[in-house]
C-alpha cells in the first residue's frame, strides 16, 4: 500500500493478527477495500462529522457508504458549493446491516452500516456494491 494510499508510512500501523479493530487514542481502523471504493487521507472534515452525526466509526461502515458519501460531494461541488454533513444527514439514513443468517448464529451486533436515501430525497445515483474485490 505504500506510495498507492499512503506517502508518509510513519503514519501507519497494522493491524497484525488482531481479527477485531482495536485502535488506539487518535488512531482509526481501516481496510483495503475502504481505498478501492475512494477514500482517502487526510480524512475531509465532511466524513468526520457524518461519523460523528451517527455517532459511529470508520471501521463501521461499508465500501459502499463511502461511495455514496464521495457522491454527494462530488455532486454538491459540482454546483460550486461546500459539502454539509448536516445536509448529507438530512438526505440519507443510516442501515444497520447483517450477515446472512445461516447454521451459525452472529450476536446481533455483528454487521456494518451504511447510508440509504431517506423516503422522499433526491440523490443523484444509487450505489450498490456487496462484494468487493480483494476484500
Amino acid at each position: 500500500m505504500r506510495g498507492r494510499y499512503f506517502r508518509d508510512m510513519s503514519i501507519v500501523r497494522a493491524g497484525g493478527d488482531n481479527t477485531a479493530p482495536a485502535p488506539e487514542e487518535n488512531e482509526v481502523v481501516i481496510y483495503r477495500s475502504f481505498f478501492k471504493a475512494g477514500l482517502r487521507f487526510p480524512l475531509s472534515k465532511f466524513v468526520v462529522e457524518v461519523l460523528k452525526i451517527y455517532q459511529i466509526f470508520l471501521h463501521q461502515i461499508t465500501p459502499e457508504a463511502i461511495m455514496r458519501m464521495g457522491i454527494f460531494v462530488w455532486a454538491v461541488r459540482s454546483q460550486g458549493l461546500e459539502p454539509s454533513a448536516k445536509c448529507f444527514c438530512s438526505m440519507h439514513e443510516l442501515l444497520y446491516e447483517t450477515k446472512a443468517t445461516g447454521k451459525e448464529q452472529y450476536h446481533n451486533n455483528f454487521g456494518c452500516y451504511g447510508f440509504i436515501a431517506r423516503p422522499n430525497a433526491s440523490h443523484p445515483v444509487p450505489t450498490f456494491r456487496k462484494r468487493w474485490p480483494g476484500a
